[in-house]
Order: structure tokens, then sequence, then C-alpha cells
């Protein structure tokens, strides 16, 4: 049986957001049970820090993350990065 490593932690002396539990239990919808390449994805408070980081385990489980996020009025601020930034391959903040 494949399992999911997906993890979702709060980075440490950060606030956190205010939908900060609906968020979490959103993005646990969206674990995929596979392994495969790690992506990092960051998301941003109302102060504009990195608060939670999403640990993915594959591809699918990354698209889902990106998916959710977007879905709730969310933009990724690298979109246009060639690559990972500062270790993150997709940092998330409220669409203003």
């Amino acid at each position: 049986m494949k399992t999911s490593v997906m993890r979702i932690k709060r980075v440490p002396s950060t606030n956190i957001r205010l939908d900060h539990d609906d968020l979490t239990a959103v993005l646990a919808l969206c674990e995929a049970y596979q392994t495969g390449t790690m992506h990092v994805v960051g998301i941003r408070n109302h102060m504009g820090e990195v608060c939670l980081k999403v640990e993915t385990s594959g591809e699918q489980e990354f698209l889902n993350v990106m998916s959710c996020l977007d879905g709730r009025e969310m933009r990724d601020e690298l979109a246009d990065a060639d690559g990972p930034v500062d270790g993150f391959d997709a940092v998330f903040r409220d669409r203003a």
C-alpha cells in the first residue's frame, strides 16, 4: 500500500492565518497516495510572512495543493519563476 507523506507545518514565530483551521483541513484533503519528488509550498499570512509550509510527496499531490489554493482565491507568487526560490516551489498569498 502506498502512503502519502504530505506534511503541513506551521512556521515557528509567525502569526497564524485567520482561516488557519479551515485551510489546514482543506489541505489535508489534497493528499494523494503516491511517492515521488517532494515539492514545498509556502502560504503567507496577512503580514506577508510564510506561516505554513506544505511538503508534498509527488506531482499529483503538489498539483492538488496548487489547485486547492487557487480555488481559495490565492495566487502563487512564484508562478513565473524558473525554479524553486528560497527552497519553495510555490508561495501563495491572498489575492489583493
